[in-house]
Parts: C-alpha cells; sequence; structure tokens
C-alpha cells in the first residue's frame, strides 16, 4: 500500500476466502493478529495505526474474491484478461509495402513444420539463472515456438535454448541473428537448420522503390540511367531501398541525378544511423578491420581524405600511385600506413628496396594488383596475422614464394599448386596449416618444403609427371601415407619423412623414383612395415629406386627389411641407417652390396646375428646390441682384416690413400695392440721391409674425465729421416661423453707419402711418429704386414733397426678369390674413372667417399680369437712377430 501512494502503482486485491469487510474493519482473524502486536507494541503506537490503515485501505480497493467452492482457473482467467486489458502495448513495425515478404517466409515456414494449433509463446527472463530453471520446470513437456530475436551472444543462447529437452516435443526455436557463426550446430541439438535472408533481386527492387518514390501507383519512369544508379547503390537491401524511395519522393530528374552524386561520396544518415547498430556491436579489432575492407573493397579511385567525422585518418590508407610510391620508396620512419591497394589500368615500372616494408609495422592489408607481372621473388616468413596464401596467380613470373613460420596460417591457396614458372615453395613451421590443394600441377616447381606444418594430414595428388621436383620436405607433418600418384614425381631426389608419426605405410609405386637418391623416413613410429619389391615387366620396375644412395629408417619399429633381399631393390645403396629397430636378422644378400659403405643396426635388442659383410663396408656402428657382442665377433674382426687388406691393394694405385676406423665400445685395448708409454715410436726400414707394410693401427683409449668441456682428440706427426710429413688428426664430436676405444688404419704412403730408398745412402730410412694426444688415457700401435721372407727375418735380429713386437704379419689365403676378385673390380673402376676426364661430380664424389670408411665394434677385447701363434717362424732368439690366418 506503501508502494501505491508514494509509486502510484495499481494495487488490484484478491481477497482468497476472506470476505472485504474483515479486512477493512480488522475483524475475525484480523483482530487476534492485531491484538498480539498492540501487546507488544502498545494499543496507541505508530506502527499499530500503520497497520490498521494498512489493512482498512486494501479492504476498501475493487477486486476479486474468492469464496469456498469457486472455480479457481475462471478466476484465474478473468483475471489475465482484466489486467490485459489495462496493459500498454507497443504495436510491431510491420512494413508499409512488404514486397518479397511472401516468398521469403516459405522457406522458414516448411523449416518449422507447424501441423497443429499450439500455443506461440513469447519469453522474457528477466534473471538468466533463474530464467534457464524457470523454461526447463515449465517448457520441458509443452510444445511450444520460441522466438529468440537479435541473438549476438553465445552465452544468450545457452541461457534461453541451451538443450533440446529443455522443451517438449515437436517444439521449434526461431532465432534471428546477425551473427551467422552462432548458429553453427555448437549446441546439443539434432537439429539445427541456418536460413540466410536473401537481398531482393532486380525486379523486386524496383517493385519496392517505386512504391516508396511514386506512393500514387505511378510508374516508375526516369532515366535508366538513374534508377540503375540507385538500385546499384541499395544492393538489393530493403532499407537502403526504403530511404531512397523517401527520398525522391516527388522530385524531379535533376534531383535525382543531385541526390546520387551525392550518396556516391556520403552514405545517408538514416541508413548510416541502422547499419551502424551492427557496426556497434562488433569489438575494437573488428571494427578497424571492418572499416578497412569498406574503403578497400567499394573501388573508389580517388584517395580517402580527413574530414570531420572520419573514422580513418588519411595518413593510414593509400589507393594513389604517387603516394604509394613515395611510401615506397623513402625511408619514413615509423610509418603509420595500415594498408595500401595499388590497381593500376596497365603494368607501371616501380622500384621497391628489400627493406620498403620494415618500417610498415601496422600495415594489415596489401592489394596489388596489375603490377607484378615481372615479380619473381616473395617472401613472407613470420607473418602472424597471415591466415591464407595470396592468389600468385596474379604473378605469372613468380619464381619463389617463401611463407615460413606463419604460424596462424591454415589454408593454402589452390593457385600454389598450378603455376606455370613457380620453382620454390617453402611452408615450413606452419603449424596451423591444414588445407593444402587436392591436386599439385606445377610443372617447373623444383623444390617443396611442407615440414613441421603438423596437421596437415595429406599430401595431393600428382595427376602428370612433373619433370621439375627435386627435394620434397614432409617432416613432422599428419600425413598418413603418400598416394600412389608420387611415381609422377619422376625427377625427385631427396624426400624427407622424419618424424611423420601418423605415416602408416608407403605405395608400391616408390620403388619407380628412378632418380631418388635419399629417402629419410627417421622416427616414422608407425611404420608397420616397408613395401616389398617385386621384379616386374615393366621396363621401369626392373630395378627400384635404382639410383638411391641414403635410406634412413631409424627409430621406424620395423620387425623386418625384407625388401632389401631383392638386390634389383636398391642396388647402389651406400648408407642403410636401422638403428632402433626390432629387426631380428639382415638380409643374406647384404654381402653382395658392394657399394654399401654404412650400415647402422645399434639398439636393435631382437637382431640374433649379422651374415657375413660387404668387403667395402667402411663403418658397422652395432654399438650396445648384446646378442652381437655374443655372436658377431668373428665376422666383425673378419671383416676388418679383409677390409684393410683390400684397402692396401687399392692404395698401391698411387690414388689418395684409404684409411679405416674402427669404434670398440667399453673394452680393453686390444691384446695384438703394442701399448705405447712415450709420445713416440721411432725405428729405421728398409725397401724390402718398407713394401712389405700393409698398414699401420693406431688404439686411443679414450675415457670420460672430468674435463667434460674438452673433445677427446689426437695428433699425428709423420717424418722421413727428420723431415715432417703431412699432420694427421681428428677431435671427432661423436667422441664427447663416451667410453670406448678408437683404432685408426693407415696405409704407409698415408703417413709419410712417397719414399725414395734409392737416393739415401745405406739404404735405410728412419721413420718417426710423433703423437700427442687430449683427454685420451692411453694408446697403442701395431704395423700390420705381409709374411717376412727368412733373409729378412735375419736382418731383423739386429734390434738397432726397430723393435721386432711392432710387426703383426697376416696371411690371406690364396682360397679367398672373393676379396681378390673384387679388389681387382675395385681397381678397374678406378682405373676406368681416372681415364675419363668428364666423370660427373656425382660418380666423383662416390670415389672419394671411399677413402673415409668407419668400422664400429664392440668388445674389441675379444678380438684375441682371432690371433694364433706360429712357433715355426720362432728362433732361438725369439718371435719375430704373430701371424693372422685368414680362413674361409
Amino acid at each position: 500500500m506503501e508502494c501505491k501512494e508514494q509509486k502510484d502503482l495499481v494495487v488490484l486485491p484478491v481477497f482468497y476466502k476472506v470476505d472485504p469487510k474483515e479486512v477493512r474493519g480488522g475483524t475475525a482473524s484480523y483482530m487476534r493478529g492485531l491484538a498480539k502486536h498492540e501487546s507488544e507494541d502498545g494499543k496507541n503506537s505508530k506502527e499499530m495505526k500503520t497497520w490498521k490503515k494498512a489493512l482498512f485501505d486494501a479492504g476498501s480497493l475493487s477486486g476479486w474474491t474468492l469464496n469456498d467452492g469457486d472455480d479457481e482457473s475462471e478466476l484465474i482467467q478473468e483475471i489475465m484478461k482484466h489486467i490485459s486489458t489495462r496493459l500498454g502495448r507497443k504495436p510491431l513495425n510491420v512494413a508499409v509495402h512488404p514486397v518479397g515478404m511472401k516468398s521469403r517466409l516459405a522457406e522458414p515456414k516448411s523449416m518449422l513444420n507447424l501441423e497443429s494449433k499450439d500455443d506461440v509463446l513469447m519469453i522474457v527472463v528477466p534473471d538468466v539463472d533463474r530464467g534457464v530453471n524457470l523454461i526447463q520446470d515449465r517448457l520441458c513437456n509443452k510444445r511450444v515456438l520460441v522466438i529468440l530475436d537479435d541473438v549476438d551472444d553465445l552465452d544468450q543462447l545457452h541461457a534461453l535454448a541451451g538443450k533440446a529437452d529443455w522443451f517438449g516435443n515437436g517444439s521449434r526455436i526461431l532465432v534471428t541473428t546477425r551473427d551467422s557463426h552462432l548458429l553453427t550446430p555448437r549446441l546439443d541439438w539434432d537439429h539445427v537448420y541456418v536460413y540466410e535472408v536473401k537481398a531482393m533481386d532486380d525486379g523486386e527492387a524496383r517493385e519496392l522503390l517505386r512504391k516508396h518514390a511514386f506512393p500514387t501507383y505511378q510508374k516508375l519512369e526516369s532515366r535508366t540511367d538513374l534508377v540503375h544508379g540507385f538500385l546499384n547503390h541499395a544492393k538489393g537491401l530493403p532499407l537502403a531501398l526504403v530511404v531512397l524511395g523517401s527520398l525522391l519522393r516527388d522530385t524531379t530528374e535533376a534531383i535525382w541525378e543531385s541526390i546520387l552524386k551525392k550518396l556516391s561520396k556520403n552514405l545517408d544518415r538514416k541508413i548510416n544511423n541502422v547499419l551502424k547498430v551492427s557496426y556497434d556491436g562488433l569489438d575494437e579489432d573488428e571494427q578497424e578491420i571492418f572499416l578497412h575492407i569498406a574503403c578497400f573493397f567499394k573501388g573508389e579511385k580517388e584517395s580517402i581524405q580527413r574530414s570531420k567525422n572520419a573514422m580513418i585518418p588519411e595518413d593510414v590508407v593509400l589507393r594513389l600511385y604517387e603516394d604509394v610510391l613515395e611510401v615506397l620508396s623513402r625511408d619514413m620512419g615509423d610509418c603509420a600506413v595500415k594498408a595500401i591497394v595499388l590497381e593500376l589500368p596497365k603494368p607501371t615500372e616501380m622500384c621497391i628496396g628489400p627493406n620498403a616494408f620494415t618500417k610498415m609495422r601496422r600495415l594489415r592489408l596489401l592489394i596489388f594488383r596489375n603490377d607484378f607481372r615481372n615479380l619473381k621473388y616473395m617472401k613472407f616468413d613470420f607473418c602472424k596475422s597471415l591466415v591464407r596464401t595470396p592468389d600468385i596467380s596474379w604473378t605469372p613470373n613468380l619464381e619463389e614464394l617463401h611463407i615460413y613460420s606463419c604460424e596462424n596460417l591454415v589454408e593454402a591457396h589452390e593457385s600454389i599448386a598450378d603455376h606455370g614458372k613457380l620453382q620454390v615453395l617453402d611452408l615450413r613451421c606452419c603449424f596451423e596449416l591444414s588445407v593444402f590443394p587436392e591436386v599439385l600441377k606445377s610443372g617447373n616447381l623444383r623444390e617443396l618444403q611442407l615440414g613441421r606444418c603438423s596437421k596437415l594430414e595429406r599430401f595431393p595428388d600428382v595427376p602428370h609427371k612433373l619433370e621439375g621436383l627435386t627435394k620434397l620436405g614432409l617432416q613432422e607433418t599428419a600425413i598418413k601415407g603418400l598416394p600412389a600418384s608420387i611415381e609422377n614425381l619422376v625427377s625427385l631426389e631427396t624426400i624427407s619423412l622424419c618424424r611423420c608419426k601418423n605415416l602408416i605405410s608407403l605405395p608400391s609405386s616408390i620403388y619407380k623414383l628412378q632418380n631418388l637418391k635419399n629417402l629419410n623416413a627417421k622416427c616414422c613410429t608407425n611404420l608397420i612395415g616397408f613395401p616389398k619389391f617385386e621384379d616386374s615387366d615393366e621396363p621401369c620396375m626392373k630395378t627400384g629406386l635404382s639410383n638411391l644412395l641414403g635410406l634412413d629408417l631409424y627409430g621406424c619399429n620395423l620387425t623386418e627389411v625384407e625388401f632389401l633381399e631383392n638386390l634389383s631393390c636398391c642396388p647402389i645403396l651406400t648408407d642403410l641407417q636401422l638403428r632402433r629397430n626390432n629387426i631380428k636378422s639382415l638380409p643374406t644378400s647384404i654381402s653382395k652390396r658392394d657399394d654399401l659403405f654404412i650400415l647402422t643396426i645399434s639398439e636393435c635388442p631382437q637382431l640374433r646375428e649379422i651374415p657375413e659383410l660387404p668387403l667395402l663396408l667402411g663403418k658397422l656402428d652395432a654399438d650396445n646390441s648384446e646378442s652381437l657382442q655374443k655372436n658377431g665377433h668373428s665376422t666383425l674382426m673378419h671383416h676388418f682384416v679383409r677390409r684393410g687388406l683390400a684397402m692396401a691393394d687399392i692404395s698401391s694405385l698411387d690414388q689418395v690413400p684409404l684409411y679405416l676406423d674402427i669404434f670398440l665400445m667399453e673394452g680393453e685395448m686390444p691384446e695384438w695392440v703394442l701399448p705405447v708409454e712415450e709420445g713416440s715410436v721411432s725405428f729405421k726400414a728398409s725397401k724390402d721391409l718398407y713394401d712389405k707394410f700393409i698398414g699401420l693401427a693406431f688404439c686411443f683409449y679414450v675415457h670420460e674425465g672430468q674435463d667434460r668441456e674438452t673433445h677427446p682428440k689426437f695428433e699425428i706427426l709423420p717424418y722421413v729421416d727428420g723431415e715432417m710429413r703431412n699432420c694427421k688428426g681428428d677431435a671427432n664430436p661423436c667422441w664427447w661423453g663416451r667410453n670406448f676405444m678408437f683404432l685408426r688404419y693407415y696405409v704407409p704412403s698415408d703417413l709419410w707419402d712417397v719414399v725414395d730408398f734409392g737416393q739415401i745412402d745405406g739404404n735405410y730410412v728412419q721413420f718417426s711418429l710423433r703423437v700427442s694426444t687430449t683427454n685420451v688415457k692411453k694408446w697403442g700401435l701395431r704395423i700390420i704386414c705381409k709374411p717376412l721372407e727368412d733373409d729378412l727375418k735375419a736382418v731383423l735380429q739386429n734390434n738397432w733397426l726397430m723393435d721386432p713386437a711392432l710387426l703383426l704379419e697376416v696371411v690371406l689365403e690364396s682360397t679367398d678369390s672373393d676379396v681378390e676378385s673384387k679388389v681387382s673390380s675395385i681397381k678397374t673402376d678406378i682405373l676406368k674413372g681416372m681415364e675419363d676426364c668428364q666423370m660427373s661430380i656425382e660418380k666423383h664424389n662416390q670415389i672419394v667417399s671411399k677413402r673415409n670408411q668407419k668400422l664400429m665394434l664392440p668388445q674389441g677385447k675379444q678380438t684375441k680369437t682371432m690371433l694364433t701363434s706360429n712357433s715355426a717362424d720362432r728362433d732361438e732368439n725369439g718371435s719375430v712377430g704373430l701371424q693372422l690366418l685368414l680362413l674361409e
């Protein structure tokens, strides 16, 4: 009652099973209540007077009375009807001329699928939390039509129509919004339909303009160009047509022409105010982007000038050629330009320096049309705002496109895969890139780099042969396989699939890549196997991967490498990496792979044995493989000696001498190596004795010490009669942090070069070796030589020439025809290469690569099983050395 008086409210009382007289007079139950308060507050207190007045005023009001036996529902209906007549209603804004309305209502009406006469409810919820519960409680069992108008926030949609089970079966929810993203299926709904209101076509637009320009149903008769000008300006928007029609009502053609010119410069205020509602609903960044787009895509030819109410400063946008040229050709310091759009009617020469854009830190939009037909190089590295690669079809002569490390790039435009001149495409480290053209057709592309595009799941099909592509980088992508059409990359030389952890298999067509030289599939942990190679009648499949030199399958969890059993597969393979796999055996045919130089099989715990190795294998990495330590020593040591003898024979061709490296993991210095306590070794030898030398084996025991900042290294200074020859040494980073034995094998000429014994008195030459080491605990030496005749043994009895313990005699059985034939073949190849003055660089590199070979063996201390003492060669003064007998 206090609010009625103070706020002038209308109070309509309902006397529920009580007589209004009892309320006014304070009788019956009210009397008992008043008596209780009188005893507490006093009969004449202010509170009692207030209570009595309130009861009297309420009982005096006109309202409704409900007695026992009356129908409550009827009373409620009566109350609602009475209140409805007294409430003020705001009429809906209905178009005077609803042109095109009927056609646009047909589709949403069919979507609603209304087949019953259910009630239509409009719900207004002032309190969101309370409203959510109210909607669920009241509407969950009712079939209703709910209209949510002008929704601009997803939270509103969640609060008012969060789930389908909030409403009864058959309910329809109609939502209107300016943001179509809100209507994507994000909620817990089975069926969501989106209807986009279409703009008016020309006929409808003309009719609506006529109705508002000529309300007396006159025909729209005016100059055709003027009518088309207004229709083009309105773009089919009903609001714009209504406003324009009102402006043109009862005016002449001259006024029409004046209004049209004015509209080309400034938007009508009424239209601007309505559009501003949508603009104000954008956040600050979106408003800025909207203004830029509005400016640059209207097609204006003049520069946008500053005006009193301009929302974009004039120094932020550039459209005129002179303005653009001025900005790009001089150093403007910290430039405020945010966007540049330039479209010239004909190609114009413009010189833009490499640092022209470095000061444009605020540049957001760059559009050049008809200006870059001769552009050959573009670089967009580290552009964080770039989400889609540019359309490069307007740069027909572009040769290189670099878009490295654009972390927000999502899509690559289809033009990059179908460009006539593009040679290099670099998209590495674009971590969000997931959309790439489905077909690759760029015929001149020679390098495609997609490495570390971690969301790229598919490599495009290659429908036709591409003669140019030689290098393909797909490392650390999400691809699961390669298309069978990969065979059409006929010139491909290198492909990297390193760390493609989703890669499951490779197509058998990969064997048709006859120019492929390096295939890196390192750490493809889900690669279940390599495709099996089978001989084919196709000419291009007589050999598979016929030019492959390097194959890296490190850490792929492979269980077999059966594809290598066929020697027609990868016939000239030189480097095979199989470390960290689950293979149990190697193909027995591996011994016949004469070009194989490097074989890595370390950390293969399932590997039980290795077959005979290729004669020219230069490095075998088998460290930490326990099964090989138990079963592989005889094979490994056998290979070492055969390999050393073959090298010595080859070096007699006056080529740059070959040397061999051996790594003996975690072992003691082999017993056949003579420890050297001093820092040098010196001896004398005649030509006959020197010619018996096959090679010198140095052994260095590397032990991890306290000084971890310095890498272990050694240096050998060879002297001939006091004259120093070529220094030899090594400081290999792979030594760091390891305990092992390192053996370096030299042929004599590699240390002392050519020694001329004919010009030296006495026919003896003084040979010296000075050795300095860093972080090497101890070292030793042994000279490996052919068996000595009796006269040479007699000369050696004079110990002043040399210590006989330095010599280690080895014998190669004449039955070892395999070594002899292969050495002969190698000699032939080298001589042929020397005679061919037109030898290619590639072939030359293959020969040079044979000069630095390495062999890694575990547990060198067990090599003593290969050595036998020959007592027949001893005399009364002791043995002249040890003999090593190789039996096939």
